[in-house]
């Protein structure tokens, strides 16, 4: 019985990702269609030369975006653990300052697993994307 219910769980929790993971993929083929119709506005309007000129896809633009976006979270993150560590060792016995401390760096790590988690996401839903629209 108990067996039963794990395996309807896991069931519906794989189906729930995948349905998620191709609705993902297709929202993220639409987003790299619009970015290339907007680069072609750009180029018609002679705001941009020409994507040709510059040697990347759409997709690699997206991915150069989500990577900068996640770089500077991952940097945020640094900075954050960085000053809980000074927090933490300057408590000088102060229990509730050490408590902040240890609250802010579980807070940080949860923080980068999420970043950690968004950029395999990210990858997992560009590399779909690619496959959808070859």
């Amino acid at each position: 019985m108990f067996y039963r219910k794990i395996i309807t769980i896991v069931f519906a929790l794989s189906l729930l990702f995948g349905l998620t993971m191709q609705v993902l993929a297709t929202a993220a083929s639409d987003a790299i269609n619009a970015l290339e119709n907007l680069t072609n506005t750009a180029v018609e309007a002679k705001i941009i030369e020409s994507v040709e000129n510059t040697g990347l896809s759409s997709y690699q633009i997206l991915g150069k975006i989500i990577s900068f976006v996640l770089g500077i979270l991952g940097v945020i993150f640094l900075g954050i653990a960085i000053f809980a560590g000074i927090q933490w060792m300057t408590a000088a016995g102060n229990e509730e300052k050490a408590g902040q401390a240890i609250t802010l760096i579980t807070r940080a790590t949860i923080g980068l697993v999420i970043i950690i988690a968004a950029f395999l996401l990210t990858n997992y839903v560009i590399f779909k994307a690619i496959t959808i629209t070859n």
